[in-house]
This record gives structure tokens, C-alpha cells and sequence, in this order.
């Protein structure tokens, strides 16, 4: 059985184009993306928070289970792009595969990392290299992401409008500052104090840096960009809200509300995603005719589904684990070289 056949039991996916196929596999990167955006965060701020070894014990323990399967969603989507068009991948395929050695590569370093095995100058590196790669990857997703939104019609991410541009630089570094809050709020949340107050202060930091780039990005994006009319209403009510919870997230850090600002800051995932995927569908739908879903649904085979049904369970599941867990007390010794 392909996944053709599932057009039998689902009707409406016989209707699908290749504007909503793309949008499909980008749905299952944004996944991977939102999922994993207080790993990647907690990585890109480790250095600024964990002083000790007895801070870096309390982190691993709050993102306890590490592994959540996340990546099986960038697995699905990678593999529907890359069936969908191969004629395409000359053009798309570079970045493909750099953002698929990133994402595989720091799920890499953090199991290596949460196995605690290594210690001296190879940690030193492992640590190193973590921070690299999840700034790097948030870095890279980002702006190929928004490459892609505005060269949609030149066939090519890296040598259209946006990705070696300052606009570029942007997108990348509005993208770090948000996971870098996301981690810092969580580990604020779910650590006792020194290291708790040491991640809350930095959010409030990180928060402070993200507000004005956020708006910034979001003005110049409108002002190159060429929004579809009918979709100008919605991207100013996306930008508002995203706006409104990120304001919201920095009002309740600084009341030491940490649960509260990571609720807030994670919602704002999916405001986002939703406007970028509504614009790229529109964009889609004048440039693209072909392939049909006919075309391609007969080389996938049906157990595909099975990927993000995994990531799906998984992901409740670790996110449930995590959410229940109580921050473990921590003795307070005196002195500041062992408080940090």
C-alpha cells in the first residue's frame, strides 16, 4: 500500500497540488522546529547559565527525556520534498542537506551530552560544538526559510533575494534570539536557584534584545516582501499578536513567572508559522502547477504516516514528562565560585 491508496479513506488529498504538498512537508519541518525550540534554545544559552557541574546535572535533568523523536518530523518532510521534486534538488537540494547534517548533528552531541561520559578537554569541545550547532541550525532553517518565501519564483534559495543579505542576517538572528528565550524560560521554570534566577535573568536579557528585533524584521519582511493583498489583514494581525505574547512573556519573567513567559513564548510558534505557510501557499499557487498528488503519493509508501505518528506520541509524551516534573531542591553552598 502507498500513500495513494489513502486517498480512498481521505478524498480531499486527491484534490492536493504541489502548493499544498510543499506546504505539507514544510508543515512537518515547522514541527521539528516549534518541538524542538527549547532543546535548541537551552543549548545556544548553556554557556551563559551553566557554571558548575551541579548546574549542568540540574539542566540535564529538566530536559529529561532528551530524546523525543522530534526529528522524524524533519525526516518525513525532507523525504516528501525531495520525492516530490527531485528535479528540483540542483536547486533546493544544497540546502536540504545542510540543514539535515545540522538538525542530525546536534541530536547527536545532545544524547552525547545528556550520557554525561566524557569529561576534560573532549567535553570542553562536545559543549562547544553543541552551541555551534544549534545556533547554526536555528540560524540556517530560518533564513532558507524566508530565502525561500521571497525567492519563490527565482527556483533557488541561496542565490535569490534574502539569504546572503543583511535582511537574511536578520531573519537568522530574530530566529536565535526567540529559541535562546524559549530555553532560558524553560530552564528558569524548571531549575531551583542559583541556576534558575542565573536563565531568568538572561530570558529578561534575551527578551529585551528580541522585542525591537522582532519588529524590525517583521517591518522590513512587509516592506520587501510583496504580501498578497488578501493576505495583508492577517500577516498585521499575526505581527501584532506575536508582538502582544513576546511582551507578555518579558512582563511575566520579570515578575518571576517563568511557566507563565514560556507558555506565552511558545504560542507564538504557531502564530508565526501559520502566517509564513498562508503566504507561501498564495505564492505557490501562481508559480506551481506540477506535480499532482497522483504523481507523486505512488512512491511513498503508506507506512510514511508512521514517522510523525511517532514523533507525535513521542512528543506528547516527553513534553508530559517534562511538564510534570518538579524541580529538584538544591542545597545552596555558600560562597560565589560554587553559586556562580
Amino acid at each position: 500500500m502507498t500513500m495513494y491508496d489513502m486517498g480512498r479513506y481521505l478524498p480531499f488529498l486527491e484534490q492536493w497540488q504541489s502548493a499544498d504538498m510543499v506546504i505539507f512537508s514544510i508543515f512537518y519541518l515547522g514541527m521539528y522546529l516549534w518541538l524542538e525550540a527549547t532543546s535548541l534554545g537551552a543549548s545556544m544559552i548553556a554557556p551563559l547559565v551553566l557554571k558548575n557541574e551541579a548546574d549542568k546535572t540540574a539542566a540535564v535533568r529538566a530536559f529529561t527525556p532528551v530524546f523525543q523523536a522530534n526529528e522524524l518530523w524533519a525526516v518525513a518532510g525532507i523525504w516528501w520534498l525531495v520525492t516530490m521534486f527531485p528535479a528540483s534538488m540542483p536547486a533546493y537540494g544544497s540546502a536540504l542537506y545542510i540543514g539535515g547534517v545540522l538538525v542530525f548533528g546536534g541530536m547527536v552531541l545532545r544524547q552525547w551530552g545528556a550520557r554525561g561520559a566524557v569529561e576534560g578537554f573532549l567535553a570542553r569541545v562536545r559543549r562547544g560544538l553543541n552551541v555551534v550547532l544549534a545556533l547554526g541550525t536555528v540560524f540556517f532553517l530560518f533564513t532558507a526559510a524566508f530565502a525561500l518565501l521571497l525567492n519563490a519564483d527565482s527556483g533557488s534559495v541561496f542565490g535569490g533575494a534574502l539569504f546572503w543579505t543583511p535582511l537574511g542576517a536578520l531573519a537568522g538572528v530574530w530566529a536565535c534570539l526567540g529559541f535562546g528565550a524559549c530555553g532560558a524560560l524553560f530552564l528558569a521554570w524548571k531549575s531551583q536557584n542559583p541556576l534558575g534566577e542565573r536563565a531568568r535573568a538572561t530570558s529578561l536579557v534575551i527578551g529585551a534584545l528580541y522585542i525591537p528585533v522582532h519588529v524590525a524584521f517583521l517591518v522590513t519582511l512587509y516592506a520587501v516582501g510583496n504580501i498578497p493583498q488578501e493576505l495583508s489583514l492577517y500577516f498585521f494581525a499575526a505581527a501584532v499578536l506575536t508582538l502582544v505574547l513576546y511582551v507578555a512573556a518579558f512582563v511575566a519573567a520579570r515578575r518571576r513567572k517563568p511557566g507563565q513567559a514560556y507558555v506565552c513564548a511558545m504560542l507564538s510558534g504557531p502564530v508565526i508559522a501559520a502566517m509564513y505557510l498562508s503566504w507561501l501557499h498564495r505564492l505557490l499557487q501562481d508559480i506551481s502547477t506540477a506535480p499532482l498528488w497522483g504523481d507523486v503519493a505512488p512512491q511513498i509508501p503508506a507506512w510514511f504516516l508512521l514517522l510523525p505518528a511517532a514523533a507525535l506520541l513521542a512528543g506528547i509524551a516527553g513534553t508530559i514528562a517534562r511538564m510534570r516534573r518538579v524541580p529538584e531542591e538544591r542545597q545552596r553552598e555558600f560562597g560565589w565560585r560554587k553559586n556562580g
